[in-house]
């Protein structure tokens, strides 16, 4: 399983520090990608206007990052029509770039954005993040989750102590487990789940 993209739906791109910014919220996020993701999308591919829209975004978003030792990456956008999947808009296959990899020109380089594997790739045979994966459709929730192995371990340990007997990853997809540990993983939006219990 491919945890940064799993499928069409989602993706995570915490590795681009997309979260380590003051307002980290869903709103916030969505909004900054949008407008990255519109300006990009008419910048021409040379390295002068790629230069001039990074220098453009630095000077609109100015919030220091919560963690100095990561760096928020400029090119974090929308690599999808519904602005719903984050991704790099230097990649190859971003629409516009026609294959090529434009990675060299991000703080870290190509070289650090193509090796880099967060934590979580060391669990990513763990059969509960193959179920947050399918669990879990909405990119701002799906970011959040799937980088913090603990956290999902611990939901998991709470159903367990619950039901008071060992339980099957593979049998919470199916009925009303399903929708409790989907709804516990929102905890880690405290902003959506506050939301979610007043409504």
């Amino acid at each position: 399983m491919n945890l940064c993209s799993p499928d069409q739906r989602k993706a995570c791109a915490a590795c681009c520090g997309l979260y380590n910014v003051p307002d980290g919220t869903r709103s916030a996020l969505a909004k900054k990608m949008e407008r990255r993701t519109l300006l990009f999308r008419h910048t021409d591919r040379s390295v002068e206007a790629i230069l001039e829209y990074q220098a453009l975004i630095r000077t609109a978003e100015t919030e220091p990052p919560l963690d100095e030792a990561i760096h928020v990456c400029e090119f974090t956008g929308f690599v999808d029509s519904d602005n719903r999947v984050p991704g790099c808009l230097l990649h190859p296959s971003e629409c516009g770039n026609c294959g090529v990899d434009l990675r060299g020109l991000c703080h870290y380089g190509s070289m650090a954005c193509k090796a880099f594997f967060c934590p979580a790739w060391e669990h990513s045979d763990l059969p509960l993040l193959r179920l947050v994966s399918r669990l879990v459709d909405d990119w701002h929730l799906y970011g959040l989750v799937i980088t913090d192995i603990d956290f999902v371990q611990a939901l998991f340990g709470l159903i367990r102590h619950f039901l008071g007997e060992p339980v099957d990853p593979h049998r919470l997809i199916k009925g009303p487990g399903r929708e409790i540990f989907t709804e516990m993983l929102c905890w880690k939006d405290w902003r959506r789940a506050v939301h979610q219990s007043s409504s």
